[in-house]
């Protein structure tokens, strides 16, 4: 997606940050500028309770997507998104947070995965226990939105958008297919 170079058409409060997401849902993809507290960590709020029923994206761009050969794409000064809509969101390269979790903790181990969603292909790394499997792992989480690791998102229906990274995914695995990589 193109950049917006609209100008902002808010003010920040001195506690409170703007934060560029991408979030992917049933029908397509949006770019925009959230606004939130300084001490909400993004990356793991969809986790929480305290995320909102709708997500509010300024300056936003709406990719909507129903196959190769039905593609609008929308430029909007404010987006609301129903946090049930949903299925994947992260935070705009460069911007990112702390890794949430601690590399060195013992019995855990980064299995890699491809994972489907909507018109979305995602190779990934999902952490989970040493002793377990992908099956056992997705069989016993019990949050509505887990974290994948270094993924690469692209859209086979619309090859020309490339592959988007990013260090943290949130995804949300009751609307997801997931295989192994080997």
């Amino acid at each position: 997606m193109a950049d917006n170079v609209q100008p902002p058409s808010y003010t920040i409060a001195p506690d409170e940050k703007v934060v560029p997401m991408m979030i992917y849902t049933n029908t397509g993809m949006a770019r925009g500028e959230m606004i939130t507290k300084q001490t909400i960590r993004v990356s793991t709020w969809f986790r929480s309770a305290g995320v909102y029923d709708f997500l509010h994206l300024h300056r936003a761009q709406y990719l909507v997507i129903s196959g190769a050969s039905s593609i609008q794409a929308h430029s909007l000064p404010d987006l609301f998104i129903s946090s049930y809509q949903i299925i994947a969101a992260h935070i705009i390269p460069p911007g990112q947070e702390p890794l949430d979790y601690d590399a060195s903790e013992p019995n855990r181990k980064m299995e890699a995965v491809s994972v489907y969603f909507s018109l979305f292909r995602c190779n990934a790394a999902i952490r989970m226990s040493a002793s377990s499997n992908l099956g056992q792992y997705l069989s016993t989480a019990k949050e509505v939105f887990l974290t994948l690791y270094d993924s690469e998102i692209t859209c086979p229906a619309v090859p020309n958008m490339g592959t988007v990274r990013s260090p943290m995914l949130l995804l949300r695995p009751s609307a997801s297919t997931f295989s192994l990589r080997h």
